[in-house]
């Protein structure tokens, strides 16, 4: 990552003074190695930010989220922006593939951005302080009540959507000793256990279309 020229007044700013600061905290995040290149040249910031009347930094970020527009340069010498969405803490994110009785467990959940019901496995966000393993007990204990989780076996990553989010989602299977209707919880409307042919079946017919869950699926195929 190039290092960062401050010399205007740009360097100010509460979105520029924001994006320097996560830049020194997450630097993998900014690790550059192809085109486009992200430009942290203050001066060549502030001189785009002047002629097309846009914020560039650290726009928004919340305790799930921080989204974030670069200014990149491409091969050729263009530059324009780029956004970015990345997760608030930066790793521990996971989906969850669970098992009770030798059938998976699915919750039908209202998701706000597609403003539509899915079902999908349980997933959640990076969590300060604890493991993946210990969040995808923290995850199935909120959504499906399970009260022991075993068995809990790494399958894959993903990295669910490269166009904008800056994330990567671990995936592991494991074993719940119990399942519950947690209604009302996050958007959470009802659950269900299918088996493996079920499964299959509801994704052939587009009853299930989360990607997080289809590729969940898919590692578990290989895996087992």
């Amino acid at each position: 990552m190039a290092k960062v020229q401050e010399q205007s007044g740009y360097e100010n700013t509460p979105e520029w003074r924001g994006y320097c600061k996560l830049m020194e905290e997450r630097p993998k995040s900014f690790r550059g190695g192809g085109y486009p290149k992200i430009v942290t040249d203050v001066s060549v910031v502030d001189r785009f930010v002047r002629e097309n009347h846009v914020k560039i930094g650290l726009i928004y970020h919340s305790p799930y989220n921080t989204f974030l527009v670069d200014l990149v340069e491409e091969k050729d010498g263009f530059l324009h922006t780029y956004d970015r969405l990345l997760g608030t803490v930066g790793e521990g994110a996971v989906l969850t593939v669970p098992i009770f009785e030798h059938q998976f467990v699915l919750i039908r959940q209202f998701r706000h951005s597609v403003q539509d019901f899915v079902w999908a496995f349980p997933r959640g966000f990076g969590e300060k302080d604890i493991s993946p393993e210990e969040n995808v007990a923290k995850e199935l204990s909120e959504e499906i009540g399970a009260r022991q989780v075993s068995k809990v076996q790494k399958i894959g990553t993903i990295a669910p959507d490269t166009g904008i989010l800056g994330v990567y989602v671990d995936a592991y299977v494991c074993e719940v000793s119990n399942v519950e209707l947690r209604k009302n919880h996050e958007g959470i409307e009802d659950v269900m256990l299918v088996s493996e042919e079920q499964l299959q079946r509801m994704i052939q017919e587009q009853k299930l279309v989360d990607g997080y869950t289809l590729a969940g699926f898919a590692m578990y195929q290989q895996k087992k």
